[in-house]
């Protein structure tokens, strides 16, 4: 679960590579956080974000910094069904009483899709935004068009 990292112990990685992982995240900025509790300190995250109008996320609204921080203040959980509504009717274009069943099927099944998508702007004040309150410093930020390729070491 790269969400939780059970498995590893606190402060016992050097690194962790999170290639288009996490806007599969439900809970982003928890997610980092868990992430920079597994590093030593001085750790690397090297994750790669894509950028929503080069993936099926085009038509999607872009996730805002206050909906990251509200999720990870209040969890991900009261945004859950919102999240399969949207990337499922937008995405997917599904209506009706299927959009319904799917949403419900997503819920229950923990249906993997993208949770969260981001224009340029957003990853910069997303990234931003975490950065002093998870403790992490931004060493990187490569836009090579297609994603941000994010290097953060954690303080």
């Amino acid at each position: 679960d790269a969400e939780m990292l059970q498995t590893i112990d606190r402060e016992s990685l050097d690194f962790i590579i999170g290639n288009h992982v996490l806007e599969h995240c439900q809970n982003l900025m928890r997610t980092v956080n868990v992430w920079l509790n597994c590093l030593k300190p001085g750790g690397i995250i090297y994750a790669a974000l894509p950028e929503r109008s080069q993936t099926f996320d085009r038509n999607r609204h872009d996730t805002t910094w206050e909906h990251v921080l509200d999720e990870f203040s209040n969890g991900a959980g009261k945004n859950r069904a919102e999240h399969y509504r949207e990337y499922f009717s937008i995405v997917d274009g599904t209506r009706g009483a299927e959009l319904l069943d799917r949403i419900a099927t997503g819920c229950r099944e923990n249906v993997n899709i993208h949770f969260h998508a981001f224009n340029r702007a957003a990853q910069h004040e997303i990234m931003n935004g975490m950065a002093p309150i998870l403790d992490f410093e931004i060493l990187e930020a490569v836009d090579n068009g297609s994603e941000i390729i994010w290097v953060l070491r954690k303080f």
